[in-house]
């Protein structure tokens, strides 16, 4: 299951596959990939969002907001989650995924984000 891989290894993957992702993967490619394919992609995301950002100053207050918001949060219910903001934005179709992820999880999360630290 794509869970069980370590948040670290998640963060070193969208480090080196995000740069390359962002330009070519749309919304068409994702959606016609498989199911654990699309839950991988977006709990990557989801990883990366929560793992400390060293250009955001301490107490990481946007980092730690991820975090509390996405820690119960499963694959399954990111993916879904997804395909629920594309359903409401539909000019997010011809943006990268990278974007419409980054929006689903900024989407998700602004409760806890605007809380602040």
């Amino acid at each position: 299951m794509v869970a069980k891989l370590s948040p670290l290894l998640w963060a070193a993957l969208v480090f080196v596959a995000k740069p390359a992702l962002a330009d070519n993967v749309t919304y068409q490619q994702y959606s016609a990939s498989s199911a654990e394919w699309k839950r991988g992609f977006v709990f990557a995301l989801a990883q990366y969002h929560t793992t400390i950002n060293l250009a955001e100053r301490p107490p990481y207050p946007t980092t730690r907001a991820f975090q509390r918001c996405l820690s119960g949060a499963s694959d399954a219910i990111l993916q879904q989650q997804v395909e629920t903001y594309v359903a409401r934005n539909p000019s997010s179709l011809t943006e990268p995924m990278v974007v419409v992820v980054v929006k689903t999880l900024h989407d998700m999360c602004r409760a806890e984000i605007e809380k602040g630290g």
